[in-house]
């Protein structure tokens, strides 16, 4: 149950960066160690709303 949660929670994030105007793959490449970072603390946010 958990696994599927963070893989909705991924999809939420990617969404997000997309409609931001960020592409989440390339930020990604770009900069992991961040784009890790800044993800993990935005799915952690979601999680407490689910």
């Amino acid at each position: 149950m958990s696994k599927k949660k963070s893989k909705q929670g991924l999809q939420i994030v990617n969404l997000k960066l997309v409609k931001d105007g960020k592409i989440g793959t390339k930020k990604i490449v770009d900069t992991p160690e961040k784009a890790v970072k800044s993800i993990a603390k935005k799915i952690s946010s979601i999680n407490v709303f689910n």
